[in-house]
């Protein structure tokens, strides 16, 4: 029964993953976070039927995906092809040193073991354009934490998954050191949201997703101590994704 509910899910985003066509070029920035949606999708599988031996999907960690990838990384422009551009290939085969040292430092976010949820290992460190710019991106960061719609409201939310979670995680990119040629660093964080006065349980547990993008400059600020958590804040870009919504948004998180 359970199986019947969950083929259904998994088969669209798959189709969803490898809608787009090959480009030599990198994708705008925009168009990644939209992967967003695969995202959530994925937590609700792993977090709401995560006791059901049948869901194919679990959580893994940065050391076991960079593993994973260490493994296969040198067949990537042929087995993975489908999903990067031959610029993001050529930048990901380039920088592999880089990007071993920024999963290294995400084994641990927020004080919590740091989870991604990828699908079969997939690396999530992606490259994209931002304005004319590159962009490094660290997306599907997976937590458990499961957050109260009845008493903090959305922008409340995602303040809390930023502050927790997204400050940390650039923090620990930007402590690797890489020499990665971007401008911009990027992560995105996947929680729970629940109304807990609510007595139903169907339905009531959801995901939703926080994106914050920020100037690498402004990540070597923060991480020197240099400006505040609200100043690097203020000079970010937050997107996101509700409960039960489709469709990543900006987000202003400075008006109530």
């Amino acid at each position: 029964m359970r199986k019947a509910l969950i083929l259904p899910i998994l088969f669209p985003i798959l189709i969803f993953s490898q809608s787009h066509i090959k480009s030599p070029t990198l994708r705008p920035i925009s168009e990644l976070i939209k992967y967003g949606t695969i995202d959530k999708t994925v937590w609700e599988l792993v977090y709401i039927y995560e006791k059901e031996d049948e869901v194919p999907l679990h959580p893994d960690s940065a050391q076991r995906i960079l593993s994973d990838w260490l493994s296969r990384k040198d067949s990537l422009s042929k087995d993975d092809s489908i999903l990067y551009s031959k610029e993001e290939v050529k930048l990901i085969k380039n920088n592999s040193n880089d990007i071993v040292n920024i999963m290294k430092s995400m084994n641990f976010i927020g004080g919590n073991l740091c989870l991604f949820t990828v699908m079969n290992s997939d690396l999530p460190v992606r490259f994209a354009n931002k304005n004319g710019q590159k962009a490094l991106l660290v997306h599907g960061i997976a937590t458990d934490d499961i957050l109260n719609t009845f008493k903090l409201g959305y922008k409340e939310r995602v303040s809390k998954i930023i502050n927790k979670y997204c400050l940390s995680a650039l923090s620990n990119i930007q402590n690797a050191n890489p020499k990665i040629p971007v401008k911009y660093y990027g992560v995105s964080v996947v929680y729970g949201s629940k109304d807990f006065s609510s007595d139903e349980e169907a339905l009531n547990l959801k995901s939703e997703i926080v994106y914050m993008i920020s100037p690498v400059e402004m990540c070597k600020k923060y991480s020197a101590a240099e400006i505040t958590d609200v100043e690097f804040i203020k000079g970010s870009e937050i997107y996101g994704e509700e409960r039960g919504e489709v469709g990543i948004k900006k987000i202003d998180i400075s008006s109530k």
